[in-house]
């Protein structure tokens, strides 16, 4: 009688965890057709992170998609802060 109820109870587990591999193939399945996009995406991003600048104003290079972006002399030019391009600017009317 013990006996009839352990294989009761593994018939059981046996069969949650056949439920759980079918679903999980299944789930499977829908994310690998959205798969590409993303991966592409995460690529994009990380081309654009790596995409670097330098600021002249404290030498420091930053991912060109955060960078603060000014015009100088015909020129464009990317900063880390405001503070760093306000300085170029005013060095810029200095000189002039």
């Amino acid at each position: 009688m013990i006996f009839r109820a352990i294989v009761r109870v593994a018939e059981f587990l046996v069969l949650l965890l056949v439920v759980r591999l079918v679903l999980r193939g299944i789930g499977s399945l829908f994310s690998v057709s959205t798969a590409p996009s993303a991966t592409a995406r995460t690529k994009s991003e990380t081309l654009q992170a790596e995409d670097m600048v330098k600021d002249r104003i404290c030498d420091t290079f930053i991912p060109r998609n955060r960078a603060i972006a000014a015009r100088l002399g015909g020129d464009e030019e990317f900063f880390c802060s405001a503070a760093c391009r306000d300085k170029a600017v005013a060095a810029l009317r200095r000189a002039s």
